[in-house]
């Protein structure tokens, strides 16, 4: 009888042992696929770390060129100001040269005519 109580014992010692063999082999699945779920997002983020800063890159190369061309088109806007003005003044100018030579030719018109008239 002793014996039988010492064998039921044993059994029921193990069965706790298998249960909780059991129990931490589940845990063990568990943080397994847990370990591999992130290693899993841990590459894909990286993955879009290393496309976003190409990303990143490319905009600031972007953004340089269109500052470049925006200097460019304001020396642009500058020059066409300047070659404005100039033309503006020459324009001015010839205006009075042409009126100068038109009063020089009538003063000249009258006076032969008035010599012709003599």
């Amino acid at each position: 009888m002793r014996q039988r109580s010492h064998f039921f014992e044993w059994l029921k010692a193990v069965e706790k042992i298998r249960t909780y063999t059991t129990h931490g082999m589940d845990n063990q699945k568990e943080l397994l696929a847990k370990s591999k779920m992130t290693k899993t997002i841990e590459a894909i983020a990286r993955k879009v770390t290393i496309e976003s800063a190409g990303l990143l890159r490319k905009t600031e190369m972007k953004n340089d060129m269109l500052q470049a061309e925006n200097y460019q088109l304001k020396l642009d806007m500058a020059t066409t100001e300047s070659s404005k003005a100039k033309a503006k003044e020459e324009g001015a100018r010839l205006k009075w040269e042409l009126e100068w030579t038109v009063f020089n030719f009538t003063k000249e018109k009258k006076k032969l005519e008035a010599a012709y008239q003599q």
